[in-house]
């Protein structure tokens, strides 16, 4: 079904990061998150991701697996033919207005870890066209994340343990 939500991810611990990572970028990145099926939160405990297992674990920071969560996010709309198969176009110009509220609010309040931009479509440059928004919050800002954000945004969350992420 497609009904209205606030699709969340939580990122304890994995195998393969980079494949966790591309795969996330491309669901946050489809039809510009205009399905209400988009994930758009995306928990993680302040300790880190565990990738691999036993004695070879590693631990990435949550810093760092945000900025790499927004570089494979940014190489999709890198590419305006990729972008345009990936992202596709903006539905509404209050999506755009969303973005720039969202936008602003994040430099005030949070991080911003991508920053929106429009991408010229190559076989319709005059559509509304969309990279997408991502920032970095606590619980702090609840209220951002708190409710659906229709359009390409995704925040990471910063949350104590994955306890703390599932009870949210």
């Amino acid at each position: 079904t497609e009904t209205a939500g606030c699709n969340a991810v939580v990122v304890e611990s994995c195998d393969d990061l980079e494949a966790v990572v591309r795969s996330l970028a491309t669901t946050l990145c489809l039809f510009s998150a205009q399905m209400c099926t988009s994930p758009q939160n995306i928990y993680v405990p302040e300790s880190g991701i565990r990738v691999g297992t036993g004695a070879g674990a590693t631990r990435v920071s949550v810093d760092e697996f945000a900025q790499r969560l927004a570089a494979a996010v940014e190489s999709i709309g890198a590419d305006p033919r990729k972008a345009a198969a990936i992202l596709a176009t903006i539905q509404s110009p209050a999506t755009l207005a969303l973005l720039e509220q969202l936008r602003a609010d994040g430099e005030r309040r949070a991080r911003v870890l991508l920053a929106p931009r429009r991408y010229v479509h190559p076989e319709f440059p005059q559509a509304r066209t969309s990279t997408p928004l991502m920032l970095a919050v606590t619980p702090a800002e609840r209220d951002l994340y708190g409710e659906e954000r229709f359009g390409p945004v995704s925040f990471v969350i910063r949350l104590p343990d994955a306890a703390a992420a599932l009870a949210e």
